[in-house]
């Protein structure tokens, strides 16, 4: 059998034997003198697998309150990137998360609760007339993880915007 050979599609099989046609080559040859390394993969793609399973469990079980947050329908996930930090806790690591609607989030895989009291801080300070303050981050915190609405890194353009920027972090900071 070949190994990704004539398993039923989508069963447990196919990776099995696949697996089976990895082991069964010079794979097995070299792992074989490196046992140390062999079970360092075992244990690193297995978190990883139970990682990237718990962020989907969380995101299924977690949708409502982040289309709430961000005042819109997600739509379907079309790109997940997982592994974006360091790895806490057994493995578990920052993950984007984009949605066909263009709504894009930072998973994090711990609790984001300072974050979303800043972010609240900062959302408060505008309120109270303050407008050189950044715009605040969409922060759904969910105790043990949380969500935050992703943005992208801006260059510099202009003096006027680096004058900005540091009015803004002043701002904050005082």
């Amino acid at each position: 059998r070949s190994p990704v050979g004539a398993a039923t599609p989508g069963s447990s099989d196919r990776y099995d034997s696949y697996v089976v046609g990895l082991l069964s080559s010079r794979y097995r040859e070299f792992f074989d003198g490196l046992p140390v390394l062999a079970r360092h993969l075992v244990l690193v793609t297995g978190q990883w697998v139970a990682h990237v399973a718990v962020l989907v469990e969380r995101l299924q079980r977690d949708r409502a309150a982040i289309e709430k947050a961000c005042g819109l329908d997600a739509g379907r996930v079309c790109r997940l990137t997982p592994g974006l930090s360091d790895r806490h806790e057994g493995g578990g690591r920052v993950a984007f998360v984009e949605f066909t609607s263009g709504l894009r989030l930072a998973y994090k895989p711990r609790d984001v609760g300072l974050e979303a009291a800043v972010q609240g801080w900062m959302r408060w300070l505008r309120q109270k007339g303050l407008p050189m303050v950044p715009d605040p981050l969409v922060v759904v915190d969910r105790g043990s993880h949380g969500w935050v609405r992703w943005i992208d890194r801006a260059d510099f353009t202009s003096v006027d915007d680096v004058r900005a920027y540091f009015r803004a972090a002043g701002a904050v900071l005082c």
